[in-house]
């Protein structure tokens, strides 16, 4: 684990989840929520099924969305759970008994993360269009801001209710004010922006990126007409 004043130490005791989940259709988790108690809920693929498991470990099914990935989950201050779901782009509102339905089709193909106002409005950031979408009591949908990136990946928060947004194709971190106006607040050579973790008055950013490609020294090859064939760097 690294402190927000970059010390290094040992992380938290890990706790091995219950082998039910192990035993369920689920290949890969895309999402964790804490919720109350200890619990924490899962979203996974590739049957897009949220699991909960409890403050002992002991996990189960708790909602079957009928989709292929839960692909960002938000537990609201009101108690309610929400699950996005990607490639279909829909939100779903879920109950503490696991009841649930769509709340909003966000028309995008992707929800990567979802994130809640101090007012309670709800955010979606999208892909493949780089959106961030704000999400209606009723379940409409507007366009909050529009990126300049194929995706959005992480969104959040900040003291003063500005979202803070991470990209997904060049990798910058935006700063959106509730007007939906966004400045770039850190561009980084990696090209996705993927977690941001509010320490105090610091952001913690995890950026991801495939690695720069190899590039090999051109040669010359000829062939000569006795046969001889001569290799020479470019």
């Amino acid at each position: 684990a690294v402190s927000m004043r970059g010390r290094l130490s040992l992380a938290p005791r890990i706790q091995r989840l219950d082998d039910a989940l192990d035993d369920a259709a689920a290949l890969e988790t895309w999402s964790v929520v804490a919720g109350g108690a200890g619990e924490i809920f899962l979203g996974t693929g590739p049957d897009g099924v949220v699991f909960r498991a409890d403050g002992n470990g002991r996990g189960k099914e708790f909602f079957r969305t009928g989709e292929t990935m839960v692909t960002a989950l938000l537990r609201r201050s009101n108690g309610e759970l929400l699950a996005a779901t990607s490639p279909g782009g829909r939100v779903y509102r879920i109950d503490p008994t696991g009841s649930g339905a769509v709340w909003a089709e966000t028309g995008e193909r992707y929800v990567w993360a979802l994130a809640e106002s101090a007012g309670g409005n709800v955010y979606a950031a999208t892909g493949d269009r780089g959106r961030v979408l704000r999400l209606r009591s009723d379940g409409s949908v507007e366009t909050h801001f529009d990126s300049d990136e194929p995706h959005v990946v992480s969104l959040l928060h900040d003291r003063d209710g500005n979202l803070i947004a991470g990209g997904g194709g060049i990798g910058r971190v935006y700063a959106i004010d509730p007007d939906g106006n966004g400045m770039v607040l850190y561009d980084d050579e990696l090209d996705e922006a993927r977690a941001i973790v509010r320490e105090g008055d610091n952001w913690t950013v995890a950026l991801v990126g495939a690695p720069p490609p190899l590039v090999e020294q051109p040669r010359l090859r000829l062939s000569l007409p006795d046969g001889v064939n001569v290799e020479r760097d470019v």
